[in-house]
């Protein structure tokens, strides 16, 4: 019976010596978490990869600091451009945020470092316009894209961006869905500061020759839609909750990307390929289809297609193309989930691909608005800008009260007021973007 009695204090001993001996482990962890915090606030120390920038949301993407001009709030992290903006929005001021990818960010115009053009991306067009069609107001268009996100990504800057009280928020994404989220656990783990330092010294990263040039896909496709459709479900509920107004956008796709790697070594494809350079387009297609590689085969029927007018069929092939390899673009599929999503959770729609495709020959997105497979010219980005205003306009969205706005400005009248003239030179066009000095003609004067 003693025996037995004594057992409880026994183990309550062994819990005792345990907790001391654990007592400075867990004092020094405490301590490093603190220091660490503190000299990544001040930019001192950075405790994330480059794949964390993919992967989770950025370490302190938000935050309030205090300057000359007042308490501002500070947003910055890898991958995004850095923007300050006042705590207290100024009276007679809208505020707009735009979220997504390296698409919203503004790629090849605007980077989150020094490359940078300084115009010709959306958030841009979005706020000439705005200032223009209600000249009475003030705009404070938010730039919150984030190079190289999926939907995860964007999901969680959303959120962390809804208390900053804009009158709307602008989604658009659905670029590099090829990455299904970590574990909770992982997501958990990395946001505290000394999982991350250990991480960043103790994991090696990938050279960039051992990096694949487009995101890899998870082969699970009806797992990716259905974490997309997730993820824009829980923005569209989250701004419900905190009473902002969402604006969903479905992505323009450049269906005639000529892929770099359909040039190889492929008998049936190389003699497609020749067929197709003697205009012969009908025979191309039946080498075509004969192909195992089925998404290289439908983008090339598409183009055998279009080349013999049938735009239609040759949309539709591009689309099959598209959605069994993306290569980094969003799938027509995904579009068709944000168009649903829109229209279950009540909000407002940018038809983004509805509109390039309607402004480009035969209805599909014309490759000349492109740089590459998802990044657009100043043109392209001008077109998408303007759907995005066009629908905060016609649904009230941009805090404009009873103003009632002035007719849109054309995009020459937008480049003469903020003399971007540069936009007309071909020459001078960041990473290989080319729009047509005769897109839109020649600039007038400044008014």
């Amino acid at each position: 019976m003693a025996d037995q009695a004594g057992r409880p204090d026994d183990k309550r001993r062994v819990m005792r010596r345990l907790l001391f001996a654990l007592a400075p482990l867990l004092v020094l962890l405490a301590a490093a978490t603190l220091i660490l915090s503190q000299l990544e606030k001040r930019r001192v120390v950075i405790t994330e990869r480059p794949d964390d920038s993919v992967m989770h949301r950025p370490v302190n993407l938000l935050e309030r600091v205090q300057t000359d001009q007042g308490e501002m709030f500070r947003l910055s992290g890898y991958n995004i451009r850095s923007a300050t903006f006042p705590v207290q929005k100024a009276e007679n001021t809208g505020r707009i945020v735009l979220a997504g990818e390296s698409f919203v960010l503004g790629i090849p115009y605007r980077w989150p470092d020094s490359r940078d053009f300084g115009f010709g991306d959306i958030p841009n067009w979005v706020q000439t316009e705005l200032e223009w069609r209600f000249p009475a107001r003030r705009f404070e268009v938010i730039n919150a894209g984030a190079k190289s996100r999926n939907s995860s990504g964007v999901r969680e800057i959303v959120e962390a961006l809804l208390p900053v009280e804009p009158d709307a928020v602008v989604v658009a994404t659905g670029n590099n869905e090829g990455y299904i989220p970590v574990t909770a656990f992982n997501e958990i783990a990395h946001r505290w500061v000394v999982y991350r330092l250990l991480k960043k010294e103790l994991l090696p990263e990938p050279e960039l020759n051992e990096r694949p040039y487009m995101m890899v896909q998870n082969p699970d496709s009806a797992a990716l839609r259905a974490n997309f459709e997730r993820n824009i479900r829980a923005m569209a509920r989250a701004a419900k909750e905190k009473n902002v107004r969402l604006v969903l956008c479905t992505m323009p796709i450049n269906l005639r990307y000529q892929q770099p790697h359909l040039a190889v070594n492929d008998d049936i494809i190389r003699q497609g390929h020749e067929m197709y350079a003697q205009g012969r387009y009908q025979q191309a297609i039946e080498v075509f289809s004969r192909s195992a590689r089925q998404a290289a085969a439908a983008k090339l029927i598409g183009d055998c297609l279009y080349a013999l007018g049938e735009y239609e069929h040759a949309k539709i092939m591009y689309q099959i193309s598209v959605e069994m390899d993306p290569q980094n673009r969003t799938r027509p599929s995904l579009n068709e989930i944000v168009r649903r999503v829109s229209r279950e959770e009540n909000t407002a729609l940018a038809d983004l691909a509805q509109a390039i495709d309607e402004q480009s020959p035969h209805g599909i997105a014309d490759v000349n608005l492109f740089c590459d497979y998802c990044h657009m010219t100043w043109r392209g980005y001008y077109l998408a800008a303007r759907e995005i205003t066009r629908v905060l306009v016609e649904r009230r969205l941009v805090g404009a009260g009873r103003d009632k706005p002035r007719p849109p400005p054309t995009a020459e009248e937008m480049i003469a007021r903020r003399h971007w003239e540069i936009l007309f030179n071909p020459a001078a066009q960041p990473g290989g973007c080319i729009a047509p000095p005769t897109a839109f003609g020649p600039a007038p004067a400044a008014q």
